[in-house]
């Protein structure tokens, strides 16, 4: 079930970036936040998630802020 997996993730994720895309064209600021940026992470780790989203609603500069992974964020 390989080929059907890899069908439904991409098109989960093409949906995903037309629904960002919507919101983004009315106007909307988005931030996608992943539970896994979370998830058994430490104060520190979790510190740095807080930032961000302080950082991002306040500018008001940024249109899309995407919280993942740690590893992914530098």
């Amino acid at each position: 079930r390989v080929e059907f997996w890899r069908r439904k993730i991409e098109g989960n994720k093409k949906r995903d970036e037309r629904n960002v895309q919507s919101l983004m064209n009315d106007g909307w600021r988005v931030c996608v936040f992943w539970e896994c940026g979370i998830r058994n992470k430490s104060s520190s780790d979790l510190s740095f998630v807080i930032k961000n989203l302080v950082d991002f609603v306040s500018s008001g500069n940024e249109r899309f802020l995407e919280i993942r992974s740690f590893d992914e964020e530098g």
